[in-house]
């Protein structure tokens, strides 16, 4: 049992302890429906004190709820995120769309809190291994935006819809240079 998992067993710690005093070992990955080419343009997970970063700038088509690329940075250990700021692009329709979202701060703590409760994996020396976590920060046509937390499995913990943003025309060409000279 992990230091976590027998401080929420002691009854009034879980209550007693503040919404961001409980810290974790996350990342973020980014993705986009299969067939649907979209491009992060710049997003980030932001908490009190901090955010992580959402990779930007990859031509995303890998599937729907799947990662692609992890960005190790900053502390290891963070208290969830609180808030997705984000602004993306849609090949297909030729259009960015931007959103700023509340995320469900119990429902995610609620997820984490029941994976450190979990069995965990060991070491040779019998040491147990930490949880590793994963958000990904799925986009598609239309504005949507999706987040999945991942440990030992994955749950969807947010959908929502980002608003289409006219862009000015020198980040449309840049961003329609790229794709031609890219794909």
């Amino acid at each position: 049992m992990g230091l976590t998992s027998l401080l929420l067993s002691i009854p009034g710690i879980s209550s007693a302890m503040g919404k961001n005093d409980m810290k974790f070992d996350w990342g973020a990955t980014e993705g986009a429906p299969e067939h649907y080419p979209m491009q992060i343009i710049s997003g980030s997970l932001e908490y009190l004190g901090g955010g992580v970063s959402v990779p930007s700038g990859a031509y995303l088509d890998n599937g729907w709820g799947l990662g692609r690329t992890t960005i190790a940075s900053g502390p290891s250990q963070r208290p969830v995120p609180e808030k997705l700021d984000i602004l993306f692009y849609s090949y297909l329709e030729d259009t960015f769309y931007e959103g700023r979202f509340e995320l469900p701060h119990d429902k995610i703590l609620a997820y984490f809190q029941q994976q450190e409760a979990q069995p965990k994996q060991k070491y040779r020396n019998g040491q147990e291994m930490p949880v590793a976590y994963e958000f990904v920060v799925g986009v598609a046509p239309g504005g949507a935006v999706a987040i999945w937390a991942r440990a030992n499995g994955s749950k969807e913990i947010f959908f929502g819809q980002a608003a289409k943003r006219n862009e000015a025309s020198e980040a449309r060409t840049a961003i329609i240079y790229w794709r031609y000279a890219n794909v």
